[in-house]
């Protein structure tokens, strides 16, 4: 189960860059998945539980100072190669305006694992979004 944060969603990343003649503001496809690196590693760390847990970002994209997100998340966890105890996966989505990111407050990202209920403040997630501005 999922928790809706300021219409979370995440989707691959397609960064429109709007610049004038005199902003030469560059968003490298390197800086692009950097970004959904760290995201992906943000939440596999704090909203998965297992020993083969993972998560990867399927969608990013940025209109404006919009970003719009969507995170595959699974936990699982095989104690041996024969036995897995369990396997889940989950989306979080969500849009941010990354023009205000204290909009955000304190709303939580919240995943019903296997093991326990885990939560993240939406804002650490907006944190590392702003690298992208």
């Amino acid at each position: 189960m999922t928790t809706a944060v300021n219409e979370f969603k995440v989707s691959n990343l397609v960064v429109e860059n709007v610049a004038n003649d005199n902003d030469t503001a560059n968003l490298e496809s390197v800086s692009v998945d950097e970004v959904k690196n760290q995201i992906a590693d943000f939440c596999k760390h704090n909203l998965a539980v297992g020993n083969e847990r993972d998560a990867r970002v399927d969608e990013l994209s940025l209109n404006g100072t919009t970003a719009t997100l969507k995170v595959w998340i699974r936990s699982k966890h095989k104690p041996n190669r024969w036995l897995t105890l369990y396997s889940v996966t989950y989306e979080i989505h969500g849009t941010y305006n990354l023009a205000d990111p204290t909009s955000i407050g304190e709303s939580e990202i919240c995943v019903d694992t296997p093991v326990s209920k885990l939560c993240v403040k939406a804002k650490e997630i907006v944190t590392i979004l702003l690298g992208l501005l």
